[in-house]
């Protein structure tokens, strides 16, 4: 009997350690399986790839007036201005910051159509306005974060400035082709990177980018000089005279401009107009030899 009641517990021990076994396997089971999917998942979201938003310190800035600074042509950047000084304080610093960058975009690119007004009070302690005072004094600003379409530009603005450097070249070929690919209408991109064409000797591309240029703010001074410059070096002398009359119906004694048509037309074999406007360039330097 007491054999018997042996062999029943030991039986009865025997099934519940088998059952737990079993319920064990199934769980680990069932847990690694889990695991599985989840690794599978975590995988497949790694591969995805998730667009990230561009930074800017004008993100959240008035749109109307950051799109007229970004285009950069002379009568956007005058609406620019005005926008931004009619805000006053409430434009913050962040307004002040861009009405400074309007306002020295459009007197050291535009000297012909350029706003007139003083700017006193800035916040000077960024870097848009640290790479526009590195361009007055003729440096590319290679500090500059490349975070957003003006940080790709301001620094090229040394290109109007200094005539004597060019190892920045292939910096501001890069910034200004990547500022063109997030805005392809902005004027004052395509103006830099006509005027670096020229500086690297690549005339005919120049010539395709003032005609961009052009075609986003007609009859501009600069610009015009820009298609008669390259005109002129591509031999294409009836184009560059064109270009450089349009101005001279404007400004009559613009040196530059008298100095391309007269060399146009003595390089067309046209010496009667040509003494006419050597006699101009004369006027007003009369110590001219070469002339």
């Amino acid at each position: 009997m007491k054999k018997c009641f042996l062999f029943l517990v030991s039986f009865f021990f025997s099934v519940i350690l088998f059952s737990c076994a079993s319920s064990s396997g199934k769980q680990l089971e069932k847990t690694n399986h889990v695991e599985t999917v989840y690794e599978a998942e975590e995988e497949e979201a790694v591969a995805i790839s998730v667009p990230q938003k561009e930074w800017s310190f004008f993100f959240f800035f008035y749109k109307a007036a950051l799109d007229a600074v970004e285009k950069g042509s002379p009568s956007s950047l005058k609406q620019a201005c005005s926008i931004l000084r009619n805000l006053g304080d409430d434009a913050g610093d962040n307004g002040k910051v861009l009405l400074y960058v309007a306002k020295s975009v459009s007197r050291m690119l535009w000297p012909s159509d350029s706003v007139t007004f003083e700017l006193e009070n800035y916040p000077s302690q960024n870097q848009y306005a640290a790479a526009i005072e590195s361009a007055k004094h003729g440096v590319y600003d290679t500090s500059m974060v490349e975070s957003d379409f003006l940080s790709l530009v301001l620094p090229s603005i040394v290109l109007v400035v200094s005539e004597s450097r060019s190892d920045y070249y292939e910096l501001s070929k890069k910034a200004l082709d990547s500022a063109l690919e997030k805005k392809s209408d902005s004027v004052m991109a395509w103006y830099l990177r006509g005027i670096l064409a020229g500086k690297m000797g690549d005339w005919s591309f120049a010539g395709d980018c003032f005609k961009k240029a052009d075609a986003g703010e007609g009859e501009c001074e600069e610009i015009l000089y820009g298609l008669a410059d390259s005109c002129f070096h591509l031999l294409s002398y009836d184009q560059a005279l064109f270009y450089a009359e349009k101005i001279l119906a404007k400004k009559p004694f613009h040196i530059p401009a008298l100095k391309i048509c007269a060399e146009s037309t003595f390089a067309s074999g046209k010496l009667d107009e040509c003494e006419l406007y050597v006699a101009k360039v004369l006027q007003q330097e009369p110590e001219n030899a070469y002339y």
